[in-house]
């Protein structure tokens, strides 16, 4: 695993690098008020795989810079940059999530790079109630000095990015419309973000996905990491007849 830095507009992004460069890539973006570490019990599982794996700290988050602002376009931008920079084709964005919002809007482009998406229980219209739980959940935890995000920017947190999100929800549900390629979600059983109502309309908005439920919260990655990882291997597997040619 190589530690590197990457400028994107304004700013530095801090991300580990497994495997080949500039090859057939996974990329993996975290939930908001997690790091980067997040993905490093999955990755550690795929590495037979031979695909490069990147995972950055988005802005805000972990070693990566902080900003003035945050706007989730903001979120969106760094990661094309990152896409042109450091990723190869096959692409599969890994996003949990807000990450996985980040990976939706890239996804739903016309002139997407990327090739599969996975995303780690988000849809394309959260409810405002989830997201409002987290922002309060990382708020308080910050607070009271809490270890998992002592490395998080509090201006992020306290500011209106979650709003922010929530106000571009039919805007975000347009772009999923779009996306043709693999796509899969994984959900936890025991989410306050995804019940059936959300899974009907994540069905309406991305028809051909494939859904698979783990006995998790919210933050699958960090609590079922080895089965989020047989997930990954399986799907690409899967879709390899899929992706564009190795």
């Amino acid at each position: 695993m190589t530690r590197m830095s990457q400028p994107v507009t304004t700013l530095n992004l801090v991300l580990d690098r497994t495997g080949r460069a500039q090859d057939s890539t996974i990329l993996f973006l975290h939930a908001g008020g997690e790091t980067r570490s997040v993905w490093k019990p999955i990755t550690t599982q795929l590495l037979d795989l031979d695909w490069q794996m990147l995972a950055p700290d988005l802005r805000g988050h972990g070693e990566s810079d902080r900003a003035k602002e945050y706007q989730f376009a903001d979120f969106i931008e760094d990661v094309e940059i990152l896409i042109e920079k450091l990723c190869g084709r096959p692409l599969i964005i890994v996003g949990g999530s807000m990450g996985g919002l980040v990976g939706l809007m890239i996804a739903g482009r016309l002139d997407s790079p990327v090739d599969g998406l996975i995303l780690l229980d988000v849809i394309p219209a959260p409810p405002e109630t989830a997201g409002m739980r987290e922002k309060s959940k990382i708020a308080a935890a910050i607070s009271r000095g809490a270890a998992e995000v002592s490395s998080i920017d509090p201006a992020m947190v306290s500011g209106s990015l979650v709003e922010n999100i929530l106000l571009q929800s039919d805007f975000i549900r347009s772009q999923a419309r779009q996306i043709q390629i693999p796509t899969l979600l994984i959900y936890g059983q025991l989410s306050h973000a995804i019940g059936e109502k959300e899974l009907q309309s994540f069905r309406e908005d991305v028809s051909h996905a494939e859904i698979i439920s783990v006995n998790a919260g919210h933050l699958v990655a960090r609590d079922r990491p080895e089965e989020v990882a047989k997930i990954i291997r399986a799907f690409i597997l899967q879709n390899e007849d899929l992706f564009p040619s190795l």
